[in-house]
Formats: C-alpha cells, structure tokens, sequence
C-alpha cells in the first residue's frame, strides 16, 4: 500500500503493531501482558533517548502542552502582535485570538423575586463577577 498517504489512525496501528514486536522478544518480553504496556514501554524509551540527547521531554511530561515553542520568543510575539495585529509570525506558529466573554446575570420577573431583591443580587453578580 501507499506508505505517503499514512493517516492518523493507520499511524496508531502502526504504532501499537512496533511496540508489540519489539516487546515480544529479546530482553524485555511483555507478550503476556496487555498491548498498551508495551507502547508505554516504547514511549518510555523514546522519553529516554530524547532526554540522553538533551532535548526537551516536556510532550512526554505534559502530552496537553499546546506550546512547545520558547517560552521568550512567545512573549515577544504576544507583545508585537498586541501592538499590531496584523505582524507577521514565524513559519510553525499560528495566530489565536481569545475573545473576553462577558455575562450579565438579570432576574427575570417571572422568578418571582422582588425588583428590591433582584437589583441587590444583580450588584453582587457585578461585584463578585
């Protein structure tokens, strides 16, 4: 099969499929055992040598990080693109634009609750908002 038009998915077997033979024989027999041991065992190995090499693990440590850039560059970008929106940015980064969301609470009438009472709770929404 066509090996350049590899998707996601057929990446994850193909993943699963390497860790299951590499541990299934030699030193490290894990055969016996549920597949996922054996692709947290080549993850494992992988942390390692990228740790030996003096390159950063923090995908490794935080799967969830978003931004694995340098923490200075990023600041500096923030900085001119706050200044102008329109900067350009380097090639492996993208813009995202977070929105402020607001909330105004209002009691409605029909809740019952007297305009008295209503305006007070609105001011403490405000205060504690």
């Amino acid at each position: 099969s066509d090996l350049s038009a590899l998707t996601f998915e057929g990446f994850c077997e193909l993943f699963v499929q390497t860790a299951i033979v590499i541990y299934s024989r030699g030193e490290k027999v894990l055969s016996h055992l549920p597949p996922v041991l054996a692709v947290e065992e080549l993850i494992k190995h992988f942390e390692q040598a990228t740790k030996e090499k003096g390159e950063s693990i923090m995908l490794y440590q935080d799967p969830d990080a978003t931004a694995l850039g340098d923490a200075q560059l990023m600041k500096e970008l923030n900085k001119k693109l706050e200044e102008r929106p329109d900067y350009p940015i380097p090639e492996g980064y993208r813009k995202i634009v977070q929105k402020d969301i607001n909330f105004k609470y209002v009691i409605s009438s029909d809740m019952g609750v007297p305009e008295e009472g209503a305006v007070a709770m609105e001011i403490l929404d405000e205060i504690l908002g």
